[in-house]
């Protein structure tokens, strides 16, 4: 087995930072972690440095200059001077299932794991304005309904329907919330821009694939862009792409049926943040200007990455801590009997190797006969 740990970064808010290791969340032992504290609060750096000391956590504080992308390029020089192989880079905001655990383990005993992993079909959780509603009018009302008591809603929020995208404009929203003419136009034609390059870089179905799985070999000559304060992420995994589809790097994706990363959107993350109250895009537009920085260079792909394959033993049973959305997915088949031919399907996640379906269809076919 590869060495590797669960590397989280951290800019704020513990009860989220503690979930990681809650045996009603991730389930993270102490040992398999390493904790990256990167916040320019002296107080919540405090804070999260003294709960991580009093539990044995590996932890590292540095330097902060307010953006995701610092954060990250941190969290990779910690990494780098480690004795780790392989991390899994998650954001303390969100987290992983105990399944995402199990799965990313079992990948770090493989006998040549990918250099990295993406996800596609992520699944997000997003806040639930009517069962917040509810709670208010019962007297239930929070300052903040954030956080990890919050209700919400499931999403595949970066699962896209390029259609509706292109057929669509966000330029009436922003007319009503008080923009003028020129500002509105400009900002519905960074949206347009955005998902058509999204559409032809990304994925044939994703606006965005985040990374969780990484080696050394990944991150030695890629880093973070830090002139971006939104999509840093994109353009990191844009890089990582480009070396794999040339050669230089395994890399793979992830069908998250069932999910491994929960992106909670339930707190106002990053793009909340600089979208302000929905009439700030303007990080698209740089985003989108980077981007074609990289297509006049030649560093951009189109094709598909391809999809990590992983053996299930057959009784194993994904966590995905009672989420609803994707917890399996159904392959189906066709037997021939004496009685005829009967169509059957088997339950297994997405990503399942052709020997996990092998062992599960004749398991089934024993049943059949």
């Amino acid at each position: 087995m590869k060495k590797f740990k669960f590397y989280i970064l951290t800019s704020g808010d513990l009860p989220c930072l503690k979930r990681h290791f809650s045996e009603e969340f991730s389930n993270i032992s102490y040992r398999d972690a390493v904790v990256v504290i990167n916040t320019k609060d002296d107080e919540y750096e405090a804070e999260a440095s003294s709960w991580c000391y009093k539990n044995g956590i590996e932890h590292w504080t540095t330097e902060s200059n307010g953006t995701p992308a610092r954060g990250k390029n941190e969290l990779i020089k910690i990494f780098l001077q480690s004795d780790n192989d392989y991390m899994v880079q998650i954001d303390a905001d969100d987290f992983l299932t105990p399944h995402g655990v199990w799965m990313y383990k079992r990948v770090a005993e493989m006998d040549t794991p990918p250099d990295a992993i993406c996800l596609k079909h992520q699944l997000s959780l997003l806040l639930d304005y009517e069962k917040c509603e509810q709670m208010f009018n019962k007297g239930e009302h929070k300052d903040n309904y954030g956080g990890n008591g919050a209700p919400w809603v499931e999403s595949h929020y970066f699962t896209a329907n390029w259609k509706e995208i292109e057929k669509g404009s966000i330029y009436p929203n922003l007319v009503q919330l008080g923009l003028d003419n020129k500002t509105a136009t400009k900002y519905a034609k960074y949206h347009k821009e955005f998902y058509r390059l999204q559409k032809k870089y990304c994925d044939h179905n994703e606006s965005h694939c985040r990374v969780t799985w990484l080696s050394k070999k990944a991150v030695k000559k890629h880093r973070f862009p830090e002139d971006l304060i939104v999509g840093e992420d994109t353009l990191f995994y844009f890089a990582l792409k480009n070396d794999a589809l040339n050669g230089k790097l395994d890399v793979k994706c992830n069908d998250e049926f069932p999910p491994t990363y929960i992106y909670d959107q339930r707190t106002p993350g990053t793009v909340h943040k600089e979208v302000g109250d929905g009439t700030n895009w303007q990080w698209m537009g740089d985003y989108n200007k980077q981007v074609r920085k990289l297509e006049k260079q030649g560093l951009l792909q189109q094709e598909d990455l391809p999809l990590l394959k992983m053996f299930y033993p057959w009784d194993y049973k994904p966590n995905v801590l009672g989420l609803e959305t994707g917890k399996d997915t159904c392959f189906t088949f066709d037997l021939d009997t004496e009685q005829g031919t009967i169509e059957g399907k088997i339950h297994a996640p997405a990503n399942s190797d052709h020997d996990t379906l092998e062992e599960r269809f004749e398991r089934l076919y024993k049943f059949y006969k």
